[in-house]
């Protein structure tokens, strides 16, 4: 993948494509939400720990209102 994206990496910007390229990249090098869900999934063998696992990635970068 790296060395694909390093082919393209010259028209990436001009593409507009930068963010979704670093998504794969993020993906290539790290795996999924799935493959974070499985590992989660195997460290604990508790549902419950996937899902929270979930809420944490989803929030992440989000701002905390303080309405």
């Amino acid at each position: 993948m790296h060395e694909l994206v390093a082919f393209v990496d010259e028209v990436v910007d001009e593409l507009g494509s930068r963010r979704e390229v670093e998504d794969l990249l993020n993906v290539a090098d790290g795996g999924s939400s799935a493959d974070r869900q499985l590992a989660a999934f195997r460290e604990t063998n508790d549902l419950h720990a996937v899902v929270d696992n979930l809420i944490a990635e989803t929030l992440e970068g989000v701002p905390v209102y303080q309405g």
